[in-house]
This record gives C-alpha cells, sequence and structure tokens, in this order.
C-alpha cells in the first residue's frame, strides 16, 4: 500500500492517557507524536469520572493536533481485556467463478459473514483473526489467493469483552469529539507489537502487561490468545512501599523505582541514589537500602502471578515475554525468569520515537488495524490527509534554513576566483 496512512492510537489507563500519532508507509511505521496526560477519571477498569476521562483525552488530542499541524479526528481505541471470551469458528464458501480461484471478494464475504455473528448478550465483539485458510484440504496462514478450489473455508478466532467496559470507554471517546476508527483489545495489541502469535508454534507465550493498578496475563498457543485474566495488582503496589517507606512523593517513587533500581545488582553499593532535606535534616536513600526495601513485594506479586499461571506451565514448553510500563523495571524479567523457571523477556519496541515498553500496546493496535484493512476495506484514517499535506508544505516554508555559513564561504571561494 503507496499511500500515506496517518493512524493515532488512544490508551486509557489506569493512570493517564496516552495518544500515539505515526504515520504508515511502505510497511515502515514513523512516530509522528507521543502524548501523555494524566487521568483522574478512573478506577481502575472502570470510568469513574467521564468528565476528567474526556477532558484527559482532550488534552491528550489538543496537544498533539498542534504539534502536527492539523486536527486529529479518529482514533484507534484501545480496550481492556475484561471477561474476556474466544470462539472458533469455521466458514466455508463455494467457489463458482469462471476459473475457480479464490478472489479477494471470496475472503472479505466470509470475513464479514464472521465477524457478523451475534456475541454473547453481555458482550461485544472487539477482535477477530484468519487462524487458517483451507483451500483442497489443505491449511494455509496466509491468504490463498488465486488458488484453484471448489470449496474455500477459513477457520476464525473471534475475541469478545464485556460490553459494558467497551460501551464506556467507547462513550468517553466519542464523547470528547473523536470518531473511532476500529477498535482493539489490549492483550491483541501487545501480541501484535511482540510477534508473539508467530513465537507459539511450538511453545506456549505469557504475556504479562504490567501497569499501575493492574497486570494482564495472557496465555498464547498455537498463534491464538486462548485465555486472558486480569490481576489487580500492578507496579503503584511498589512505589506505595517507597512512599510509606521514605515519606517521598509519588513521582520520586516512581522515579526511583524505574530509573534509579538495577535487579540485576546482586551486591548493590551503599553508593546513595537520592538525597534530600527534611526539617532541616538531610535524608538519603542508598542502593542497596532500595533493592531491599523492594524485593520482598516484588517476590509476592511474581508469587502471585505463578500460582495463576500454574496450569499454563504444567501443560509444555513455555516461556514469557514482559511489556507494559512497569516492565521497565530493570532486572525484573530475570527475577520472573528464576521463579517461574522458564524463559522470561521484557520487550522493549524498535520503532523510533517509542522504545519504551509503555507504548507496545499503541503501537500494536496500528499493526493489527493495517493488518485486516485490506481484508476489511476501512479507509478511514485520523487526520484529514490533504490538511496533513497542506501543514507539511507550511511548516517547510516557514522553516528557514540558517546558511549563512555557507554564504560566506562561497563568497569567500568567489573572492579567490577572481584573483
Amino acid at each position: 500500500m503507496s499511500e500515506k496512512q496517518i493512524l493515532a492510537a488512544l490508551e486509557i489507563t489506569d493512570h493517564e492517557i496516552r495518544l500515539l500519532v505515526g504515520e504508515f508507509f511502505n510497511t515502515r511505521l514513523n512516530i509522528i507524536r507521543t502524548e501523555r496526560v494524566e487521568n483522574k477519571g478512573m478506577d481502575g477498569l472502570a470510568v469513574k469520572n467521564p468528565k476528567e476521562v474526556i477532558l484527559a483525552i482532550r488534552k491528550a488530542v489538543d496537544q498533539a493536533s498542534n504539534q502536527i499541524g492539523t486536527r486529529i479526528e479518529r482514533v484507534l481505541l484501545c480496550i481492556p481485556s475484561y471477561r474476556t471470551k474466544k470462539d472458533s469458528i469455521r466458514l466455508s464458501k463455494q467457489i463458482d467463478n469462471y476459473d475457480r480461484k479464490v478472489t479477494l471478494d471470496d475472503v472479505q464475504t466470509l470475513i464479514r459473514k464472521g465477524y457478523a455473528t451475534l456475541p454473547p448478550a453481555d458482550m461485544a465483539l472487539v477482535n477477530w483473526m484468519c487462524t487458517r485458510y483451507i483451500t483442497n484440504g489443505i491449511s494455509s496462514r496466509r491468504v490463498p489467493l488465486d488458488e484453484v478450489c471448489d470449496l474455500f473455508d477459513i477457520e476464525m478466532d473471534l475475541l469478545f469483552a464485556d460490553k459494558m467496559t467497551t460501551y464506556d470507554y467507547a462513550s468517553v471517546v466519542e464523547s470528547a469529539g473523536l470518531e473511532i476508527i476500529d477498535i482493539c483489545l489490549d492483550s491483541f495489541a501487545a501480541c501484535k507489537e511482540a510477534a508473539i502469535f508467530e513465537k507459539t508454534t511450538k511453545t506456549n507465550v505469557i504475556s504479562i502487561q504490567i501497569e499501575h493498578d493492574r497486570t494482564t496475563l495472557s496465555v498464547i498457543a498455537n498463534g491464538s490468545i486462548e485465555a486472558t485474566k486480569i490481576v489487580n495488582r500492578g507496579y503503584g503496589e511498589w512505589e506505595q512501599v517507597l512512599i510509606q517507606q521514605y515519606e517521598v512523593t509519588p513521582t520520586i517513587a516512581h522515579k526511583l523505582l524505574l530509573q534509579n533500581l538495577d535487579l540485576n545488582q546482586q551486591h548493590p553499593t551503599s553508593t546513595p541514589v537520592y538525597m534530600w532535606t527534611k526539617n532541616d535534616q538531610m535524608m538519603m536513600i542508598r542502593e542497596n537500602e532500595l533493592q531491599q526495601t523492594i524485593r520482598p513485594v516484588l517476590e509476592q506479586w511474581i508469587t502471585s502471578l505463578q500460582n495463576h499461571c500454574e496450569p499454563i506451565l504444567e501443560m509444555g514448553p513455555t516461556s514469557i515475554i514482559l511489556s507494559g510500563e512497569g516492565a521497565e523495571l530493570d532486572g525484573l524479567d530475570q527475577m520472573v525468569s528464576q521463579v517461574f523457571q522458564v524463559d522470561a523477556k521484557t520487550y522493549y519496541p524498535e520503532t523510533l520515537g517509542a522504545r519504551n515498553c509503555l507504548w507496545t500496546v499503541c503501537l500494536g493496535m496500528i499493526y493489527a488495524f493495517v493488518d485486516h484493512q485490506q481484508l476489511l476495506r476501512n479507509r478511514k484514517y485520523s487526520v484529514n490527509q490533504a490538511s496533513y499535506m497542506e501543514a507539511i508544505k507550511r511548516r517547510k516554508r516557514e522553516e528557514e534554513p540558517d546558511d549563512r555559513f555557507t554564504q560566506k564561504l562561497k563568497g569567500l571561494l568567489f573572492q579567490e576566483q577572481k584573483k
């Protein structure tokens, strides 16, 4: 697809709004802008104060729009994996065209039929994926365009989530004046960005997304999300220990946790990592004290996750991939690996401009949308394309290059030539 696509991905977390704007062109994603805005309107997964959430969304969108020079009108929206359910279906279609070849229209017809499947009464269809394409009794993961057959089959996974939660999230986004291009489960998006589906042909993968107030566990096997569970414990617990122990602010606790703590240090030194004054007295936190304070709560958190994952670990070879903001704690993956006794790695996105773990879901939403775009013919983008191109041209006109040194050098050269 040669056309430039400007797409904005919006994630509503338990404590902030995340907005990532990217330009997708020739299979490459270039990050244009990222925004993070504090969100005080949530109570865990629930939208407690819609007005606060709407204001935070508008602020993020306004800031990004001002920077890119045109208004963001539509977004891809992340839905939390709360009360998810998976249904696997198989659909068939007679190939009755003259050549008896599978066409894109045949694929789209079956996908639309699967997408129209009625969800359970209290759930909403959020994601779908084609797991197998079958022609002449031979299955494949790639779309079998132009293959000759009489009967064409597709196996699809339909992923449902809690209807009220999905509608609440969609409602605040629309109330903020935005149109929703598509929705995506956070667990599905994380799998797309980290290429987890492709890694599960021979081994199972447990995806662990760590946010402030929750941890989302997803089990992926044979290229499909088999189960998802939300544990109401996140890195906010770890910060709270530091706040209580040292009476520091939440902002300082966050920095101590994700910028000053390194769990890979087997024998941490007594080097000070933070100093401040209290009642005219110098206070200090040392490297070894910080690790001794945090390790017990981390061990409790990891053990609780292990208990949830025990049945999966017994099923066969398993690995773990960590993502989300809490995954940026140095050495956490090694600590998880030691307790679970399996390989565990922290996933860091490779896309320039969004190389923090917290952007995994937003990036994955864009890739999930682009992958399905050809099959659904969804041509909506986040900005008016003509307006965006005009903004780029206007910015180029306004930017005057500082070539004074170049002009001076040219002048000297011409003077030398005249001599």
